[in-house]
């Protein structure tokens, strides 16, 4: 808290908030961190030199949503930041805030933190989370998703129509290619015209028929 320019910190109708920045690095760190929360800057800072690389740093970012200090904070990205999980008591998918609580559980929240009361959450399956991606316009994949695509694995030039997956690596999102019995990195990819055709989740035996083809 001591790191916090209190005069930064304003009242609102449900609490006392904070602007703040999120910088993402390209991989994750020896101490597990992906990037770091900074205080927001003001347009008078910036003309005096402050910008947001050094900007004073109020916490590293494991997860991207996060209570502070018992502070809200108003995370200002650019991009969407939104997670989906298969329920635990009806295996309905939900999507939303992802949060792992102290107990362990997974919780997906249909509202922001902000508007969150026990209600709007739904308890998910661990192997179901995936994380939202927008590769090209109009295309949302989430980790887990099953398409066909027309693609090459890397190392090859060879494109034609394969079964691709979307996982989540320490660099980010990424897809990997069912190749010659087994998943590679891909090398290129249509992504206009790639079409999802289940998860790994609800559609295992299409795992299945990857393992049976080459």
């Amino acid at each position: 808290m001591s790191k916090i320019d209190k005069s930064k910190l304003y009242k609102g109708e449900k609490g006392t908030y904070l602007d703040a920045a999120i910088i993402m690095k390209d991989e994750v760190d020896s101490y597990g961190n992906i990037g770091m929360i900074v205080q927001s800057v003001s347009k008078e800072e910036r003309l005096a030199g402050v910008n947001s690389t050094n900007a004073p740093i109020l916490a590293n970012t494991c997860y991207m949503l996060c209570f502070f200090w018992g502070v809200k904070i108003k995370i200002m990205a650019v991009f969407e930041i939104k997670f989906r999980g298969q329920r635990i008591d009806n295996n309905e998918w939900v999507y939303g805030f992802y949060v792992k609580d102290p107990k362990g559980e997974h919780r997906i929240y249909w509202q922001p933190f902000e508007e969150a009361t026990s209600n709007t959450y739904h308890l998910v399956k661990a192997e179901s989370i995936g994380q939202m991606w927008k590769p090209s316009e109009g295309l949302t994949l989430f980790t887990g998703d099953l398409l066909k695509a027309n693609c090459s694995p890397s190392g090859s030039n060879v494109k034609k129509e394969r079964l691709c997956k979307i996982v989540f690596e320490p660099r980010g999102m990424n897809v990997v290619v069912w190749h010659k019995g087994e998943w590679w990195a891909y090398g290129s990819m249509n992504f206009t015209t790639a079409k999802v055709i289940g998860n790994v989740v609800d559609n295992p035996e299409l795992l299945g028929v990857a393992q049976h083809s080459v």
